[in-house]
């Protein structure tokens, strides 16, 4: 056996390149500041209790200065400071709070969510129409709003997730997103997908990781919120991947799959095509196709052909020139469990 280290590669930002996405941002700028057309101001709806958007308000007030990193350890390189979400430097840009982008929800329907005693699926049912009502509101109403941040209280967290999924797949900023199987028992995926017709991305935060109980240091949660803010705004470009301009343009193409409504027979593809700065565009695909003594669904050749067609025709339309290389990633399919019980 023959073992080799390929080299991290470099990123590229608006004044150099780095190897480290935080250290680049913190010295050099986000790669789309040197651009004309780009947002300095990221505006801000949230959804949650009283106190949790209280706590919301406080922690994006202490991302918007400095943040010392780690000094209870030698691996600096690991936990570097947070320079600030700022206009001057680093991201380049603002956080707007205002009172009209914040919904609260009333503490009454939240605690008798908490205290349910019906099963775990009819919680998550009940908690995804109790933030939707709001995220609605808010998308129709205050359309300046880049981001909703739903704040999840930690009881109601309790309410909604497994001792499994607790310990295996806790869903919050200090986290990366989960790979669970169970999508119609997943708070966080089930209100994504009730939430995608409105256009407007979410993320969703624990109260704990708004404070200091929260497992991680507070410059390491910056980071991690701040680039996920900054990310889903707008096609934003925090980075790119240092590009050989003698290369061929690249076309990166995700096609997945996902059950429909009723979860028996009906699976739908759907391709994602990426340029070279990682902005993306969803193309929906048709029914795929499932053979009887196959589990996995497939793609009928016309299928395939239409969407990847779609995919480079977007990309010729976005980039003004075709491109010269075609990579496809395929994400697995777990097939449906026969068993009823999690």
């Amino acid at each position: 056996m023959k073992l080799e280290v390929i080299p991290e590669p470099d990123l590229e930002f608006a004044k150099d390149t780095y190897i480290c996405p935080r250290m680049g941002i913190a010295l050099f700028d986000v790669y789309d500041s040197q651009r004309e057309l780009r947002r300095d101001k990221i505006n801000i709806g949230a959804v949650g209790t009283e106190k949790g958007l209280e706590k919301l308000r406080t922690w994006l007030e202490q991302c918007g200065g400095f943040i010392q990193g780690r000094s209870d350890t030698l691996q600096h390189n690991l936990y570097p400071p947070f320079p600030g979400f700022q206009k001057d430097f680093g991201f380049k840009a603002s956080l707007v709070v205002s009172n009209e982008g914040f919904k609260s929800l009333l503490s009454e329907e939240v605690a008798s969510l908490i205290k349910d005693s019906s099963t775990r699926e009819e919680r998550v049912r009940k908690a995804v129409k109790l933030y939707l009502r709001p995220i609605e509101f808010l998308a129709r109403n205050r359309r300046a709003i880049d981001v909703i941040i739903c704040v999840l209280p930690d009881e109601l967290y309790d309410a909604l997730t497994t001792a499994r999924e607790e310990k295996e797949q806790e869903e919050d900023i200090t986290k990366h997103e989960d790979e669970s199987p169970d999508i119609e028992y997943n708070f966080r995926r089930a209100l994504k997908a009730e939430s995608l017709r409105l256009e407007k991305p979410l993320q969703i935060v624990r109260e704990q990781s708004l404070t200091d109980k929260a497992p991680q240091d507070r410059a390491t949660r910056a980071w991690n919120f701040c680039m996920a803010i900054y990310y889903k705004t707008n096609q934003t470009v925090p980075w790119k991947l240092v590009t050989d301009p003698n290369e061929p343009p690249t076309c990166f193409v995700g096609i997945g799959f996902f059950r429909s409504r009723d979860r028996e027979t009906t699976h739908t593809s759907v391709a994602q095509i990426f340029d070279e700065l990682g902005n993306n565009v969803i193309l929906r695909g048709g029914q795929a196709y499932r053979d009887e003594n196959d589990r996995r669904p497939h793609l009928k050749r016309d299928q395939a052909e239409f969407i990847l067609g779609r995919a480079i025709d977007d990309y010729v339309l976005a980039n003004e020139t075709p491109p010269a290389r075609l990579v496809i990633h395929k994400t697995r399919f777990i097939p449906k469990r026969r068993e009823k019980g999690f």
